[in-house]
């Protein structure tokens, strides 16, 4: 009988090697499989760059791949309004196969206020939906035009997952439409 528990012990043993191997293959053949292991948790967002006079269709057309700009092409009818492209850089660590957003408003200098949606004429801003970025991706966000809207602007950008705020940044302050330039940093 002993014999008998010695042999099943010794195949249960083989069984379990065997998946751990196939498994560690399976990994190392496929990695997006492989599970986050949340060793490493964190977000950062910046404001890097802003493009003027690009339409809505021509974000569409540069900033997706081909598969999904026919469902935006609809949900976004006016796409010859003319706006700006505001190009994030984000960067999300241990947030693997989830879905992270971003999310762009525009601020007051002057108030610290949000400026409503209502107050700017050009049609609204939508949130960016994407899958966690491994390490780090540049978004192109289409804005309105804010050109002729008073100086004393900036973006506010803000990226979410299903829990909550990840990371936020403020754009340098918008006068007549373009990004000033950027405060030197101390230290």
């Amino acid at each position: 009988m002993t014999e008998f528990f010695t042999q099943a012990r010794t195949a249960v043993a083989a069984v379990v090697a065997l998946v751990t191997a196939i498994v560690t293959l399976l990994f190392q053949i496929m990695p997006w499989l492989k599970p986050d292991p949340r060793d490493r948790v964190g977000a950062e967002v910046s404001v890097c760059a802003l493009e003027r006079n690009v339409t809505i269709g021509e974000w569409i057309g540069r900033a997706f791949p081909s598969a999904e700009q026919s469902k935006l092409r609809k949900s976004h009818p006016d796409q010859g309004a003319e706006g700006e492209l505001l190009y994030v850089r984000a960067a999300v660590d241990g947030h693997k196969h989830r879905k992270v957003r971003l999310r762009v408003e525009v601020f007051s200098s002057r108030t610290q206020k949000l400026v409503p949606p209502s107050e700017i004429d050009a049609p609204p801003i939508g949130a960016v939906t994407m899958s966690a970025p491994d390490e780090r991706s540049v978004q192109a966000i289409w804005v309105p035009d804010l050109s002729h809207e008073p100086a004393g602007l900036f973006f506010r950008v803000e990226l979410w997952d299903e829990r909550g705020i990840l990371a936020i940044a403020d754009s340098p302050q918008l006068l007549k439409g373009r990004l000033a330039a950027p405060r030197p940093s101390i230290g």
